[in-house]
């Protein structure tokens, strides 16, 4: 299974945010209208970054965001914005291709996004399989060179 750390849901004190992100595999970065002025989004950002997390966007249906004359009328963060709103450290991340988050389209969007959080599940799958299945043979009495 895949544990989900909930910044909004987490009931301890959030110092330690930089370690709780370090963890993680990957950090699933929501753009919703207003991400780039919270100081603790923008703190899990840089994190994630920093400590080589993965970091997948997810464009929040709805979104705008503001072009030079102010008007949200943007369907994604425009290069100016990110360059005054979101640290140095983290801006390469947003190189990487965000997904559309479709309440119409939920199921793509959702098998979509479980894709890039865990390419590899399969692989991991496999290699559990193949532990299992050499635990087994080596507990059995066939396995153990038992004589009969």
């Amino acid at each position: 299974g895949v544990k989900c750390f909930l910044d909004v849901e987490f009931r301890g004190e959030l110092n330690d945010l930089e370690l709780i992100v370090s963890t993680s595999r990957t950090l699933l970065f929501v753009l919703s209208d207003n991400v780039f002025d919270s100081e603790w989004c923008m703190k899990e950002l840089v994190a994630a970054v920093r400590n080589g997390v993965k970091v997948v966007f997810v464009l929040k249906e709805g979104a705008k965001w503001p072009d030079k004359q102010g008007q949200h009328v943007l369907n994604f963060p425009p290069p100016w914005l990110i360059s005054a709103k979101v640290p140095a450290e983290a801006q390469p991340a947003f190189l990487s291709k965000a997904i559309s988050h479709n309440s119409d389209y939920y199921a793509a969007f959702a098998k979509d996004l479980l894709q890039r959080i865990d390419a590899q599940q399969e692989q991991i799958e496999s290699l559990r399989g193949d532990v299992a299945a050499a635990a087994a043979a080596a507990a059995s009495p066939a396995g153990s060179g038992a004589a009969l």
